[in-house]
């Protein structure tokens, strides 16, 4: 089994990864641990992965992105590596592929419960080819967030309240943090590439979608299908699913304002190339796309924005009357100014230019069509071999 976490946290890393190391230990199995990290971390979490390394005899593969990234330009596959999400997770799709192991992905803000990695492995044992974690406690997302920002604001039980307690409530709603965070009823049963376990076969032969935008999650789960004819997805018993526990780390003030309209732009995105391969696109042939059908794909991004949360519902909690009588205080201006900034990006969401749409779409194609090509490729390079080498591997 490989374990995979991608991370620029190295505190948090640090402070969450040994009870991984803990949990893989109780499988009695070979369990190797690939942790894939930014520039500045990488630096931070060497020594402490090495001294771990050295202590417990743990299998480390331990990369920097820029290092893969560098490689697969220099052999001309730069694009599988590219962005902020789905390329770090197409590193550790190599591995896998190349390993014949079944990866995990883990958040570096997630901590396991006693019998999440065993409940994976049972997934495995049972043939399942894409196995869904779930979370709980801080469940976060963008639109989930917006909710509970307006409902905060609208509820009646909060008109009363001390402005220093309302405040901080939004606050931390803006920062990215929920009120539930330590509910352990909060449950999210989505597809979460913050616990998702994907068996070595899919590895080889389907990969994320290598971008910046919040989409590739949602876009590998929506094509599985198209790839895989002839497998289905398991449905798990709410007992079955191999859950983590989410605290998601404090932000600045401003997260939630990015966080959204990464999300507006990643479902433009997705409902675009969703509607060409449903028009009949391949994501296994060279595709030459007609203009008429990327503007009826845009049409469909732009349609989707709308059905992404209720705007109305948005637009009057976010008043700019009703926030001035609630938010009073010299205190609150900083809540207030962010408040008047999420209301306009709701009021007129992004609109993504049509070259970053198409290139985008462009992209997403092309990496579906090439990726085992591409690994293939990588196989026979001195990349990988020196890493596992290196690791006995």
């Amino acid at each position: 089994m490989l374990i995979c976490f991608i991370s620029n946290r190295a505190e948090l890393l640090q402070e969450n990864l040994p009870s991984y190391f803990d949990k893989a230990r109780e499988l009695n199995e070979q369990v190797t641990f690939l942790i894939i990290n930014d520039a500045a971390s990488f630096e931070k979490n060497k020594p402490f992965l090495d001294e771990y390394r050295q202590k417990t005899s743990t299998c480390i593969i331990h990369i920097c992105e820029n290092t893969a990234r560098n490689f697969a330009k220099e052999v001309g596959a730069d694009l599988f590596f590219s962005g902020k999400y789905g390329g770090n997770r197409n590193i550790g799709l190599v591995f896998s592929s190349l390993l014949h192991e079944n990866i995990l992905f883990f958040d570096d803000d997630t901590a396991p419960l006693p019998n999440t990695l065993k409940k994976f492995r049972t997934g495995f044992q049972s043939n399942a080819p894409v196995i869904q974690g779930g979370y709980l406690g801080n469940v976060g997302g963008s639109i989930k967030l917006l909710f509970e920002l307006v409902s905060t604001l609208q509820n009646k039980s909060n008109q009363n309240t001390d402005n220093t307690e309302l405040r901080q409530r939004l606050f931390n709603i803006l920062r990215g943090l929920s009120d539930f965070v330590d509910d352990p009823q909060k449950v999210q049963e989505l597809f979460l590439g913050g616990s998702l376990g994907i068996a070595n076969e899919i590895s080889q032969k389907y990969c994320f979608f290598p971008t910046s935008y919040r989409v590739e999650d949602a876009l590998y789960i929506r094509f599985f299908p198209y790839v895989f004819t002839d497998k289905e997805l398991p449905v798990f018993s709410k007992e079955q699913i191999p859950f983590v526990f989410h605290k998601r780390a404090s932000k600045s003030i401003s997260t939630l304002r990015s966080d959204l309209v990464n999300e507006i732009e990643g479902t433009q995105i997705g409902a675009a190339i969703d509607y060409l391969v449903r028009a009949g696109y391949s994501l296994h042939l060279e595709n030459n796309f007609a203009e008429a059908q990327v503007q009826l794909a845009m049409n469909a991004g732009r349609k989707a924005i709308h059905q992404l949360f209720p705007i109305d519902f948005v637009l009057s909690g976010l008043e700019k009357e009703k926030l001035e009588s609630r938010l009073v205080s010299p205190d609150d201006d900083q809540v207030r100014k962010e408040l008047y900034l999420l209301l306009d990006i709701c009021r007129n969401p992004p609109l993504l230019p049509k070259t970053d749409l198409v290139s985008e779409i462009e992209k997403f194609f092309f990496c579906e069509r090439n990726w085992e090509i591409f690994v293939t490729a990588l196989s026979n390079s001195d990349f990988i071999k020196n890493i596992t080498k290196k690791n006995g591997l």
